[in-house]
């Protein structure tokens, strides 16, 4: 499987084990590796003279096994993740080959060859494992915690909150990585970041959080007595793990598809420590939005090891594309790179979009509370301008103003000139006056695409 920090979060009993877990993930030895990639396992030196082991059944995704020899209750403890944190960082670290050292996870025998699976996108995979009752119940559980917490924040006033009380507040909301919930965990803690910035917003925010934490309680426990029931947004926001399967079991794989990026952005985000790179691509292929995002969670020291090769400026084709449930997200598991062609960068221009209908889909996505809060879209345009001492975008009789960057001036400038470019790739904003904005990241012509931003 595709071990990604989303599933890693997703597995762990709660963000300080996570942390943890990232402190060891490079200190490990003896790293070992099925043939099929199903099991792993390896040494880490604790406290003791003797290393713990750690092992990791990933036979089930859904249902993953873990052990280790250390005397840790967390189940995970640190070790296993940072053991799944070093494949993540380094597989060929690992040695492919039985796994000794102790019995596997679920006591099967090691296979003498590679298994080979495929995906076939009209066959119906296995449904996932139902989930454990106890998992599911410390999840109701948990979300009527942070609608409590959410509650008696705006009850007591935010503006009575002290540092004191914040400092309590934020051990709480920590107390969430308990639960299962690591999305609303995260959603709780953006809103106490709010307090003291800007406690209008932080109300609305909190306000918006406290509805989903009810409306997600209550979806949970009805789905005990209809397991079938899906509200795909809601766990996605609880924070579920979406695989690949499951996915293609819910008519969400898209085959054959050919994707070109138009920008790639990387930035810190405060709340959870981590750096969010989002590369944005336009689809080439197939009938679905022709604008969707991949998205990656690293931590902050691994800003070290951004490499050039993030940015892509080759066509990716790719046998099956997968989109989550929710939204513009997409990944994918394998694919090969090609040349762009003229052509590809004409199929770019012929999806771009009029400023007037962008503003309108902006409109639609804000009135949803668990969207991006922005709208990424490919527009038509004739020129960039400035006037009143800004620049904007310009379009027949539409104009856009653009986001006061500060390095949009620097990159801007030497584009007033090229009358070459005509749609650009901007990602849509609302101000706090209501008004609509643009942040320009790539231009587009018929021979490539400009990237100005990000």
């Amino acid at each position: 499987m595709n071990i990604t920090d989303e599933w890693v979060r997703a597995v762990a009993p709660n963000a300080a084990a996570v942390r943890n877990g990232q402190a060891l993930a490079r200190r490990f030895s003896a790293l070992r590796v099925s043939p099929d990639a199903a099991l792993l396992s390896g040494d880490c030196q604790g406290s003791g003279s003797t290393p713990y082991t750690a092992w990791a059944d990933l036979t089930a995704p859904e249902t993953p096994l873990f052990r280790c020899t250390c005397p840790s209750r967390q189940k995970p403890c640190k070790h296993v993740l940072g053991l799944l944190l070093a494949f993540r960082l380094s597989p060929d670290s690992f040695t492919s080959g039985l796994i000794e050292g102790g019995t596997p996870p679920r006591g099967r025998k090691e296979p003498s060859e590679p298994a080979q699976m495929t995906l076939c996108l009209g066959d119906a995979p296995p449904v996932p494992a139902a989930e454990p009752r106890e998992r599911a119940l410390s999840r109701i559980e948990g979300l009527d915690l942070a609608r409590r917490l959410a509650a008696s924040l705006a009850a007591e006033g935010l503006g009575a909150q002290d540092a004191g009380k914040l400092a309590e507040l934020r051990a709480r909301a920590k107390a969430l990585g308990r639960y299962h919930i690591p999305g609303v965990q995260t959603a709780f803690a953006r809103a106490l970041r709010a307090l003291g910035e800007d406690n209008a917003a932080a109300l609305a925010e909190l306000a918006v959080f406290h509805s989903l934490c009810a409306k997600a309680k209550a979806y949970y426990i009805r789905k005990q007595t209809e397991p079938e029931c899906l509200d795909a947004a809601l766990e996605t926001w609880c924070g579920r793990v979406w695989h690949s399967p499951e996915l293609a079991r819910m008519g969400l794989a898209v085959p054959d598809a050919r994707l070109i990026q138009l920008a790639f952005t990387s930035r810190d985000d405060p709340v959870t420590g981590e750096l969010e790179d989002t590369g944005y691509w336009a689809l080439l292929s197939g009938k679905q939005a022709p604008v969707c995002l991949t998205r990656t969670l690293r931590p902050r020291h691994a800003a070290a090891h951004m490499r050039e090769a993030d940015s892509c400026f080759d066509i990716v084709k790719t046998p099956a594309l997968y989109r989550y449930p929710s939204g513009l997200r997409v990944r994918w598991d394998e694919f090969t790179l090609e040349t762009p062609s003229p052509g590809d960068y004409a199929a770019v221009l012929a999806s771009a979009e009029t400023l007037s209908s962008a503003a309108r889909r902006l409109r639609e996505a804000l009135r949803d509370p668990l969207g991006l809060g922005l709208l990424p879209a490919v527009v038509r345009m004739d020129a960039i301008e400035t006037a009143g001492g800004r620049f904007w975008l310009a379009c027949e009789q539409d104009r856009l103003p653009l986001a006061d960057a500060p390095d949009a001036p620097v990159s801007l400038v030497p584009l007033l000139l090229d009358a070459s470019h005509k749609a650009a790739f901007v990602r849509l904003r609302t101000a706090p006056d209501g008004h609509a904005f643009g942040e320009v990241l790539s231009l587009i012509s018929d021979t490539g695409i400009t990237r100005v931003g990000g």
